[in-house]
């Protein structure tokens, strides 16, 4: 009897208690491992979640990028409009700086301004060094008409020295007037004034005091500047008399002048 109390409990309780604590070691484990793939669906689970914030913000920096593209773009637009506009401006400026070099159109003055071609033997006398001394203090903003107007008062008065002064040095030095030249012996009326850079052209007429006759020859003043001041250019001016002064020799200028006069009067009785 002792004997199968012993078999039993040897073959049949122990490994059923045996089998018992393995079960329960076994429950407890599979408890355990089930927590951690709870905790472990939690953490992919959170994971996930920070994943489609991270894709959110990724899709509105995205559609942030589009626009900024877009907002260049029209930005790149504006400033091509804004670039096209400053060059049609420039191109206007440089048209407007262009015409403005154009010869400028000084308008006569209301009433033809003659010139007095009768002087006093007084005033014909005046030594050449106070003439000298006038010249220089004269501004170098006189105007090209009180300039032509001195010129023909001179050469009326046949004073030489004063004509010079007014004229330029090349063409004044080769001057020479006579005593009976025409163009100096009459008066002087002046027209339109024109201006361009330092040239100016001033339309002349002279109508002769000797003989009956009142017609009137037309010409031109032509002064250029020189040093600053505008000063009358012989040659160009006695070429400007009708009948083709051009070709004479400026050191007799005053008989071609009075050629041409008589010749610029009969073609204007015709």
């Amino acid at each position: 009897m002792s004997n199968r109390k012993k078999c039993f409990l040897k073959y049949v309780c122990f490994p059923m208690l045996f089998l018992f604590g393995c079960s329960t070691s076994y429950h407890e484990q599979v408890q355990k491992h089930s927590v951690e793939i709870k905790s472990l669906e939690k953490r992919t689970d959170d994971l996930s979640g920070k994943i489609n914030l991270v894709v959110n913000d990724a899709n509105v920096l995205h559609n942030e990028m589009e626009e900024a593209k877009t907002s260049n773009i029209i930005s790149r637009k504006k400033i091509d409009g804004l670039e096209a506009s400053i060059r049609d401006l420039n191109e206007r400026i440089t048209s407007l700086s262009t015409s403005a070099k154009t010869p400028d159109i000084v308008p006569s003055a209301e009433k033809e301004i003659p010139v007095k071609m009768e002087e006093s033997a007084a005033d014909s006398s005046r030594s050449s060094g106070t003439q000298e001394t006038e010249v220089q203090h004269r501004e170098n903003a006189e105007s090209p008409l009180t300039v032509a107007k001195g010129f023909w008062d001179a050469m009326n008065a046949k004073d030489i020295q004063s004509v010079k002064s007014h004229t330029t040095k090349e063409s004044g030095d080769k001057l020479r007037i006579k005593d009976n030249d025409a163009i100096t012996d009459g008066k002087i009326t002046f027209g339109e004034v024109m201006v361009e850079d330092t040239k100016a052209i001033i339309k002349t007429a002279t109508q002769p005091y000797r003989g009956t006759t009142t017609s009137e020859a037309q010409m031109q003043t032509i002064l250029v500047k020189e040093d600053g001041q505008w000063k009358v250019d012989v040659d160009q001016t006695m070429a400007s008399v009708p009948g083709g002064a051009m070709g004479a020799s400026v050191q007799d200028v005053g008989q071609t002048a009075e050629e041409g006069l008589k010749k610029g009067t009969g073609e204007m009785k015709k």
